[in-house]
């Protein structure tokens, strides 16, 4: 705590922290996009998880061993094909 014995410069100083303060406060509530990866995303257990994560608000990364349509049949279900980033191993 910092006191002064001027009246203005107090106020001042105070003004200055609460404006600080509140920036400091509006950054902190703006959420980060998780990332997140899965292995064997076109399986069943996989393609769930996926589909709970990119509902969740997650950046959702996935591997498979094929990218065909067969494959990928689960995650076409439902409704994530196209939301998700798909990598080849």
């Amino acid at each position: 705590m910092v006191i002064f014995l001027n009246n203005d410069i107090a106020y001042k100083v105070f003004f200055v922290y609460r404006k600080y303060a509140k920036v400091f406060k509006e950054n902190t509530l703006q959420k980060k996009k998780i990332k997140s990866l899965i292995f064997g995303i076109s399986g069943q257990d996989g393609s769930y998880l996926g589909h709970l994560l990119f509902s969740k608000g997650h950046e959702v990364y996935g591997t498979t061993r094929k990218i065909r349509k067969k494959n990928l049949n689960n995650l076409n279900k439902l409704g994530v094909l196209n939301k998700i980033k798909i990598l080849k191993c």
